[in-house]
């Protein structure tokens, strides 16, 4: 069995979560031993919410629920993914497929443009609870 290195990150590892079928990448949460060993052990996928900073489950409140599929990990054992059978709409999601958006601008120092993978209808109430102001398209 592989062993997760979990102190890399001080206790906790990226989880890339993807469609089992299509290959889409539906989310990336972070997980920590117990998160994922509670994953491992029921099938469903639960993570570590930073900002909460409380354990939670995919789907505990919406019902829209991930059935784990397969679990893969990286070459130095830092990051897994997920592949999930997704219950319900994908996470975050009000009916709207994913849009990719790029400004055209590259970031101070980088050689490639910054593009944002919006999953999400931005609200300005969301945006403004987060911080963040909508992406204009």
């Amino acid at each position: 069995m592989v062993q997760i290195d979990f102190d890399k990150m001080g206790g906790l590892i990226p989880a890339v979560i993807q469609d089992y079928e299509n290959g889409e990448i539906l989310m990336v949460a972070f997980m920590d031993k117990k998160t994922l060993d509670l994953t491992l052990k029921d099938g469903k996928t639960w993570f570590f919410s930073r900002t909460r900073n409380k354990y939670w489950m995919k789907g505990e409140e919406s019902g829209n629920t991930q059935e784990v599929m397969e679990v893969l990990t990286d070459c130095d054992a830092d990051t897994v993914v997920i592949k999930v059978k997704q219950n319900g709409w994908p996470p975050a999601t009000p009916a709207i497929a994913a849009v990719f958006m790029s400004n055209g601008k590259m970031a101070s120092g980088w050689n490639i443009p910054v593009r944002c993978l919006i999953r999400t209808k931005c609200t300005k109430k969301r945006s403004m609870e987060r911080g963040r102001s909508c992406p204009t398209f």
